[in-house]
């Protein structure tokens, strides 16, 4: 399973979503988060399993190949990571994520102006 995206659960904590290549995984399998470079990020125990249907949420005790779920038990798993169970080191390939194009800082105006009327002026 390739990790496409991350969510948060307030009982279960982060949640991996992903579309399962192959095989099954079930309720308490133990499995291992491969990163992109073929190391194990991160090691679990499955917790839950989460399948959609629409706007709908369907708890699983096993999923299949071809199922787009959410699974829990990881802390350091995270997008394009790879779920497989231990000894097994296949790394599924994906496009890295690019680094982002602009950054900016929100914070207080501490501008000289505060506060003075006028245009073309800060606001305070």
């Amino acid at each position: 399973m390739l990790i496409n995206q991350t969510e948060s659960n307030q009982f279960f904590g982060k949640m991996l979503i992903g579309r399962i290549q192959s095989g099954s995984v079930s309720l308490l399998d133990k499995v291992h988060a491969i990163s992109p470079d073929g190391e194990v990020a991160d090691t679990g125990k499955i917790q839950k399993i989460v399948k959609r249907f629409g706007m709908n949420e369907v708890d699983l005790k096993t999923a299949y190949a071809g199922d787009i779920v959410s699974i829990s038990g990881f802390s350091n798993g995270t997008v394009g990571h790879t779920i497989n169970e231990p000894g097994k080191t296949h790394v599924i390939k994906s496009i890295p994520i690019d680094p982002p194009m602009i950054s900016f800082t929100v914070t207080f105006n501490d501008s000289p102006l505060k506060g003075k009327d006028g245009d073309k002026l800060t606001i305070s």
